[in-house]
């Protein structure tokens, strides 16, 4: 049973006003590489969610061998790009962990407890403090019903909708909560 994750960095950054993918933090290494670099050192296979029109992030991941997928349209919200993501996912996943390129302070340990926590559990969602935060994990029962995701909203309301099979893992890791909107919001790294 293998479960890998989906990262959704397709997005325009229309808040942040630049690529925030791209932006450098004070180590060196860019927002989308704190992103990738936690799910590579948990060795889960990692699938990143692109826009078809970004084609320097599309070669700096071939050069670094990380797989990727387009999403169809310049301009598509991330049910979309969800959907289209799921649909490419490969057989042998049994389970998925659905993350974003905005959220570069999750550890590698987070996507392990949640890796486990698929094993025996359909949804899974990490807690700080009692604060549910992301990513999020789905067993392969709602790989249907993700793959139906449409607009520019997330899974966000199949976890509502199957409350009764949500687990919340609490969690020594602040970074499920720290997201990246605004260039405001890294003043919180």
């Amino acid at each position: 049973m293998t479960c890998g994750v989906l990262l959704l960095a397709a997005g325009k950054s229309k808040r942040f006003g630049s690529d925030k993918r791209r932006y450098i933090l004070p180590d060196g290494r860019s927002l989308l590489e704190h992103a990738i670099g936690p799910i590579l050192e948990a060795q889960l296979p990692l699938k990143l969610v692109v826009s078809k029109d970004d084609l320097s992030l599309q070669k700096s991941l071939q050069e670094r061998q990380i797989e990727w997928f387009c999403v169809s349209g310049p301009d598509v919200g991330m049910g979309i790009s969800l959907a289209q993501a799921v649909a490419e996912i490969p057989a042998d996943w049994s389970s998925v962990v659905i993350t974003l390129a905005d959220m570069p302070a999750i550890s590698a340990d987070t996507y392990l407890l949640l890796q486990q926590a698929l094993l025996t559990s359909r949804i899974v969602v990490p807690a700080y403090r009692g604060r549910r935060g992301n990513p999020v994990g789905f067993s392969a029962d709602y790989f249907g019903a993700l793959r139906r995701m449409g607009g520019d909203s997330g899974a966000r309301q199949l976890v509502l909708d199957n409350a009764s099979s949500v687990l919340k893992i609490e969690c020594n890791d602040p970074g499920v909560l720290l997201d990246i909107d605004v260039p405001a919001d890294l003043q919180r790294l």
